[in-house]
């Protein structure tokens, strides 16, 4: 741990705007993605290079931040998240108890408004409990700045 925050040593990440290896994060822009056509408030998009793909510029900072950072656990890979132009803090897997804590009223309409893509039939496969191995998997982040809450999800 100490080689990574002491840039020794750092991880290539996926995110919502593409891979950020340690030299993107210098320069301060993710490799990109084909087609992008817009990033969060405060981050610009690159021009598309020859073959469609669009960078986000984003400080070199939160960048060599994020490369910094140790990844997480999931079926098909993480997929870091942004808000207020900075990459958002990783709080975990959740399960339905989580949702349930969060809104007690109405969990599904929390885990459809968190969990970006989700489909209403998918309530059905979040664990009551987290479990190893499930099936499905629901990651979760908030925002440092603004406490937001975004998620993706993945599957075996």
């Amino acid at each position: 741990m100490p080689c990574l925050r002491n840039g020794r040593a750092a991880f290539t990440k996926d995110t919502e705007y593409g891979m950020v290896r340690w030299e993107g994060a210098i320069h301060g822009v993710t490799h990109g993605a084909p087609g992008l056509r817009a990033a969060g408030p405060g981050l610009a998009l690159t021009d598309p290079n020859g073959e469609g793909w669009v960078g986000v510029m984003i400080p070199t900072t939160v960048l060599l931040e994020l490369v910094r950072t140790p990844t997480y656990v999931t079926w098909q890979g993480d997929q870091w998240l942004f808000c207020c132009a900075a990459a958002m803090v990783y709080i975990g897997e959740w399960s339905q108890a989580e949702f349930i804590s969060r809104a007690p009223s109405d969990p599904q309409a929390c885990f459809l408004e968190v969990v970006e893509g989700a489909e209403p039939w998918m309530w059905g496969r979040v664990p009551k409990q987290i479990q190893p191995n499930s099936e499905w998997g629901f990651y979760i982040f908030t925002c440092y700045t603004c406490g937001r809450v975004r998620g993706h999800f993945d599957m075996t």
